[in-house]
């Protein structure tokens, strides 16, 4: 049985009664509250996982080579985690039932890290160096948090998550509006829907006049990122299907922001390294041109093709993404590591093999 931890109790317990209640009152969403059994193995010595564990009640045996202890909950150890240390010196084995509180270790770093930078100028909290935001007040906690919590956003330090929340303007938006047309040349912002939803909608190029639906866009998701990529004009038109707000992000901010940090290169010696161990290799080009020659192994996703066939793409393999010349494999592998992949892309393409 799972639940998710209330904030009374949350206040309660350290790091996380040091947040402020409205960053906490979100995290508890994150947080969830286990019933295990006696006998149950909550982690093993030398066991390095990711998750911090907070015992709600029930009895808990740490054992190591030195001998055994018992945390009883509820106590004033129990305040704080359980033999959080990294790898784990102790192996954990619940004495009887046990209602057990588990967060993500690297989610509640960043909540805290972001919640220091609220007050705290010129330290270091949780790891993170925040001297240099000169916050006073300047931080939409809310919107920072709704960040961190974006699988669009996961892989960003948290460094640049808070220069993201400080770097995004809002823009309301009415039903109907056209924010991006189709073929438009103005570059000048990425989208994030804080609220509201969006249809991409795309002109059929059989001259008909016909449009076809692509997506439809909800909060935390994200359009306009392929043209900016690849300096070209627009792809699609999105239209708001509803009242709502947008984040926006300069297109300077975008490239600073989100694509140096986020795009993994390598050349083709080190992709075919990769794939030798391993790696998927990904084609984003047409079909015509798959069929005619490829990389040993590859699997073809047609770039225009790619955010319809995500949802349903294996999550575990280590994507080597490539077209012709990296031009739109480089926005593939952006996108692929926005939704959650491992993903690096070939520079320069296959013709970086003839280099």
């Amino acid at each position: 049985m799972t639940t998710r931890l209330d904030l009374d109790t949350a206040q309660t317990l350290s790091p996380l009664g040091r947040l402020k209640d409205d960053a906490l009152r979100v995290l508890c969403e994150q947080i969830e509250v286990r019933l295990q059994p006696a006998g149950y193995t909550l982690f093993k010595k030398g066991d390095s996982d990711p998750a911090t564990y907070f015992l709600l009640s029930g009895s808990l045996q740490l054992d190591t080579d030195a001998g055994s202890s018992t945390l009883q909950a509820p106590s004033a150890s129990t305040r704080y985690p359980v033999a959080n240390a990294r790898p784990r010196r102790h192996t954990a084995v619940a004495g009887s039932e046990i209602q057990i509180a588990v967060v993500s270790s690297d989610l509640l770093d960043k909540y805290l890290a972001l919640g220091g930078t609220q007050t705290a100028v010129n330290t270091e909290v949780a790891g993170y160096e925040v001297a240099e935001f000169e916050l006073a007040g300047a931080l939409d906690l809310d919107w920072a948090t709704a960040l961190l919590q974006s699988p669009l956003f996961a892989d960003l330090s948290l460094v640049n998550v808070v220069r993201l929340a400080l770097s995004f303007e809002q823009q309301e938006m009415k039903e109907g509006e056209v924010l991006i047309r189709q073929g438009d040349q103005s570059l000048d912002y990425y989208y994030v829907i804080r609220h509201g939803h969006c249809e991409v909608i795309q002109a059929d190029d059989d001259y008909s006049g016909r449009e076809i639906v692509l997506a439809k866009l909800g909060p935390g998701q994200a359009f306009g990122e392929d043209a900016l990529m690849m300096n070209s004009a627009r792809t699609a038109t999105v239209v708001a299907s509803s009242d709502g707000q947008l984040m926006r992000l300069s297109r300077e901010s975008f490239d600073a922001l989100l694509v140096e940090p986020r795009v993994q290169w390598m050349d083709f010696n080190e992709a075919s390294r990769a794939i030798e161990k391993g790696a998927q290799p990904l084609d984003v080009r047409f079909e015509s041109e798959f069929e005619i020659a490829t990389l040993p192994g590859a699997i073809n996703i047609p770039f225009y093709l790619l955010r319809l066939k995500l949802p349903r793409l294996d999550r575990d393999p280590r994507y080597i993404v490539f077209c012709n010349d990296a031009s739109q494999s480089v926005v593939a592998a952006f996108l692929l590591r926005q939704a959650g992949f491992d993903a690096s892309v070939i520079r320069g393409g296959l013709a970086g093999q003839a280099n």
